[in-house]
């Protein structure tokens, strides 16, 4: 189990000479996902999680806790990547999770704000991880806009689209071992965006729609598999 392990690192701990101190400020919301699903067959991830099965997948089962994890795994019914979404209140913030990625998977981090209008719903920035690409974008000036996202749907020339949107992402080429615990933290503060896995791959990107005064919801996208864990998010950029 998770917990004995964790237990046994933390008694290991205590010989050091030295100890990495925990953030001094307090998370606003933590999750270790150390709970049961009252029914197996039914999602049920709790801690006021939301997903978005019953709409997308025709109600197919597409989270799950496992060994205090929050394993997600698409329904070849779904129409539509994986949701897992947490109602906050951010501006300036800090998010850590762990997380895990076969070879060909990907994780998104979303943040989102649905009282905007300007945006298709109300997409304000995505970090997207795969085990070869970081990337940040900032969707409520870029690929959300919704005029933009309109003229996309409609079949407007693709590579236009992305000429249109270029200063709105930065990605960086990575190397991940694939079926493995990595860590991720991302940090917003102002107008600026950074994403590092690892403590060593990073992407740091400005750009004026990060600095939107109110991030309402935040979610996991997956659009095949993933798993995370020990999810911590904070109302400051340095916790």
């Amino acid at each position: 189990m998770k917990s004995l392990a964790l237990s046994a690192l933390l008694l290991g701990s205590l010989s050091l000479t030295a100890v990495a101190k925990e953030p001094a400020t307090k998370p606003v919301f933590t999750d270790q996902f150390e709970r049961s699903e009252k029914n197996d067959q039914k999602e049920d991830v709790g801690n006021g999680w939301t997903t978005n099965s019953k709409r997308r997948a025709k109600g197919d089962k597409q989270v799950d806790l496992k060994d205090g994890t929050l394993v997600v795994h698409i329904s070849p019914q779904a129409d539509h990547a994986v949701t897992v979404k947490q109602v906050l209140d951010l501006s300036d913030c800090c998010v850590r999770f762990r997380f895990q990625l076969g070879p060909n998977d990907q994780l998104a981090f979303n943040f989102s704000d649905l009282q905007l209008k300007t945006v298709h719903a109300g997409h304000i920035a995505s970090i997207k991880v795969n085990t070869s690409r970081l990337s940040v974008e900032d969707q409520k000036y870029g690929t959300m806009e919704l005029d933009r996202y309109t003229r996309r749907k409609a079949g407007e020339d693709p590579k236009k689209l992305r000429e249109e949107v270029a200063d709105f992402v930065k990605s960086e080429k990575i190397s991940l071992e694939p079926d493995v615990w990595h860590e991720m933290e991302i940090v917003i503060e102002g107008d600026t965006c950074t994403a590092t896995v690892d403590g060593k791959h990073s992407v740091t990107h400005q750009s004026p729609g990060y600095g939107h005064p109110v991030k309402r919801h935040v979610a996991f996208s997956v659009p095949k598999n993933a798993v995370v864990d020990d999810v911590r998010f904070w109302d400051v950029a340095k916790p």
